[in-house]
């Protein structure tokens, strides 16, 4: 099983240099141009389209499918950090040297890395359990 990782293209928060995170989102035109763009770099033959329920990645996921055509669902799980109430906030200095550093911890209110590395990996856990009870 290969999987391709795309992450969304420009939002309107992300032009305002602002954090995004859990806040729902959505796609400029530019963020547009550049799901269209990376269509390209994507094999054809990819069976299925998983993406996160936020508004920005179900844009690029659905632009993407026009040309794939593939069974597309959402889920929470793949849901960028929670930033907590870092969320819709300007990038700080602070933000800018933990995400450097990739000490992601946004806790109290956010998430931690290892936050999402469980809730991205038990997504994947039953993602192969579904494809593998398939098979058989």
């Amino acid at each position: 099983m290969k999987i391709f990782v795309i992450r969304h293209g420009q939002t309107e928060l992300n032009a305002k240099n602002l954090i995004t995170g859990h806040i729902d989102d959505v796609l400029t035109p530019k963020g547009i141009n550049q799901a269209k763009n990376a269509v390209q770099f994507l094999p054809k033959t990819i069976k299925r389209i998983y993406s996160s329920s936020l508004k920005r990645a179900k844009q690029i996921a659905e632009i993407i499918n026009q040309e794939l055509k593939a069974p597309l669902t959402f889920h929470d799980e793949l849901k960028e950090v929670n930033f907590g109430v870092l969320g819709g906030t300007p990038y700080l200095d602070e933000y800018k040297k933990r995400h450097r550093m990739l000490d992601y911890d946004w806790r109290p209110s956010g998430e931690s890395f290892e936050d999402v590395k469980t809730r991205v990996a038990a997504f994947l856990k039953k993602l192969r359990m579904s494809i593998r009870a398939k098979k058989y």
